[in-house]
Parts: structure tokens; C-alpha cells; sequence
């Protein structure tokens, strides 16, 4: 049994399958983050390693400086909206 804190109320959680809590720690605890990350990342490496041979992109300057600049440049966005949406929501209150 655990104690999930979900909004600002404590609940009480009876897993009742052994899948059940692998699915409690992956998903609710700071271990689970972790696994999600370094499997995404695993994933991400092998999709790059074996099948970045298959997109033709030449060495370019242009290439490289879109490569590094366009992750941090959707992040940004996603996170100039999200603090957006958040700063409308407040204004009600």
C-alpha cells in the first residue's frame, strides 16, 4: 500500500498485480523518472546511431547551426506558452 499525494489530497493506493506496481514506481516516483529518461534516451541513441545513415544530410554550416539551435528553440515556445496559459489562469483568481 502507498499514500499518493494527486492535487492537494493524500489517496491510498492498493496495487493488486505485481504489473500494478511496476506501474505505480514507474509512473509516481523519482525512480521511475529516471528509468523513463534513460530508456527514452537509449531509444533516441539507437534511432540516431543505426538509422541516421538512411536521412542524406550534408555537412553543412547551416545544417549544424539548425541542428543545435532548433531543440532549444522549440523548448523555448513550449515554455513561453505554458508560462502564457499559466498567466492568464491567474488573472481570474
Amino acid at each position: 500500500m502507498a499514500t499518493v499525494m494527486y492535487g492537494s489530497k493524500f489517496y491510498r493506493y492498493i496495487p493488486r498485480h505485481k504489473s500494478d506496481r511496476f506501474y505505480f514506481i514507474l509512473m509516481n516516483t523519482q525512480v521511475g523518472f529516471i528509468l523513463k529518461v534513460v530508456i527514452l534516451s537509449a531509444i533516441l541513441s539507437f534511432v540516431i546511431k543505426d538509422e541516421g545513415k538512411l536521412i542524406p544530410l550534408t555537412p553543412t554550416n547551416l545544417n549544424a547551426i539548425i541542428v543545435v539551435l532548433l531543440p532549444t528553440l522549440i523548448l523555448s515556445l513550449i515554455l513561453g506558452w505554458r508560462w502564457k496559459k499559466n498567466k492568464l489562469n491567474q488573472d481570474y483568481f
